[in-house]
């Protein structure tokens, strides 16, 4: 019979032969798993592939419920040509660490040059320069950013004071309109309360104002209505003849998240027809005259909105990480469009925004996706190859306002090609 010790130094000798046995089968495991990662990324690498081989049907799966039945992948040349002719790159400037603003007229663009080492969060800070086109040079400018309270044709601007403090000023909460061409003042109202903490005051009940392209409406984030609960905030628009902020109508919601969001951000996105809008952090596309909601998109963490169309019938939207999509929100159509591999850019509005562009004619995008240059028909889904830079990225691309020069950032060099339509 077995003694006491023995036993015991047997079934340590077997825990110790299982646990080699499972750290072998782990090993091969792990090899094994390595192996397929592998098999992956080569397949990733090739081009035109990029849907994970061990995942194709339920990538196609998402991007079809996401981008729409008949979505299309960006990528390779294409069928579609160009209604237009390009010519080759003229370098304008060349510095690396640059942010290219765009046109402010027909002859005239700025451009930041900046430090890299006095970027935040948000931006960076450096020296704003104006860039003269027929004379091919450019002279540094005061920074300064226009008043966002101004209405587009310069008539009006809101006045209106907004903090917590403890000790509020008489024209905390107060909102007022300056006829900028009598220098009159008209007072709406006041939106102030206390918060509960430290005896504080606060008049943040007002957020994102924003004029309506024809300078007639202002639309922002109203805190204060009663028609909504937090974490859904009431989208206000108010007219320009309004005497009392009671005249204000909440024409819609949207659920405002609480993420670090930068100084002065766009939240209110008006179609240039001034008839339609939607907010940011929203999923609907709201009718200003009738208060109605025209369309509604399924709330989803990777949707983003975008811009809208200069002829306001369809607006540009992103689907994190699958592409970004087209709809025509007269018809409710939309065609989606599925990029070669997936974008940080689509989770960012200004990145995506500077870099998929409506072209000043009619249906057509223009896009910069990483290293190629494509041309899209949004009412076939037809796209192709303008030109492409491996590995150089293209960035920041801008029409000329009578859309017949065409401007970007590629390499540490702003480029521009004159563009001749059929």
């Amino acid at each position: 019979m077995l003694s006491r010790k023995t036993v015991i130094l047997i079934f340590i000798l077997v825990v110790l032969v299982g646990v080699f046995a499972v750290q072998k089968y782990i090993v091969q495991e792990s090899k094994i798993k390595q192996s397929k990662l592998a098999e992956i990324i080569e397949e990733l690498n090739k081009p035109e592939k990029f849907i994970p081989v061990d995942f194709e049907a339920e990538w196609k799966k998402q991007a079809t419920a996401h981008l729409g039945e008949d979505h299309v992948l960006v990528a390779g040349k294409g069928t579609l040509s160009p209604p237009f002719s390009i010519g080759d790159e003229q370098v304008l400037v060349e510095e690396n660490n640059v942010y290219l603003h765009g046109w402010i007229s027909e002859r005239f663009f700025t451009f930041t040059i900046y430090d890299a080492a006095m970027c935040d969060s948000f931006q960076c800070y450096g020296t704003l320069y104006q860039y003269d086109v027929l004379k091919k040079n450019y002279v540094p400018i005061e920074n300064h950013s226009d008043s966002y309270l101004t209405s587009p044709d310069g008539r009006y601007t809101i006045i209106f004071e907004s903090g917590v403090v403890e000790n509020p000023s008489e024209s905390l909460g107060v909102f007022s309109i300056k006829d900028n061409k009598s220098s009159k003042i008209r007072t709406l109202g006041r939106a102030i309360s206390k918060t509960g903490h430290n005896n504080a005051y606060t008049g943040t009940h007002f957020q994102g104002f924003s004029w309506s392209p024809d300078s007639t409406k202002i639309a922002f984030l109203d805190w204060n209505s009663k028609q909504f609960s937090y974490p859904n905030i009431c989208v206000a628009v108010l007219s320009i003849e309004a005497t009392d902020l009671s005249e204000r109508k909440c024409i819609g919601s949207t659920t405002y998240k609480e993420t670090e969001r930068e100084p002065n951000e766009q939240l209110i996105f008006w179609s240039p027809d001034s008839a339609m809008l939607y907010a940011k952090d929203s999923f609907s596309v709201l009718d200003v005259k009738n208060s109605s909601t025209i369309y509604k998109f399924e709330a989803d963490g990777r949707l983003y909105l975008r811009s809208w169309s200069p002829w306001s019938d369809k607006i540009l939207g992103a689907y994190y990480p699958f592409g970004f999509f087209v709809l025509n929100v007269h018809t409710k159509t939309k065609h989606g469009y599925l990029l070669p591999e997936s974008h940080d850019d689509l989770t960012n509005n200004k990145r995506l925004s500077d870099n998929i562009k409506w072209a000043p004619k009619a249906p057509y995008l223009i896009a910069g996706l990483l290293n190629t240059l494509y041309f899209i028909n949004t009412e076939t889904g037809e796209f192709g190859l303008i030109g492409s830079a491996k590995p150089e990225y293209f960035k920041s691309l801008h029409w000329s306002p009578d859309g017949n020069k065409l401007l970007y950032f590629r390499a540490g060099k702003i480029i521009i090609r004159e563009v001749a339509w059929y």
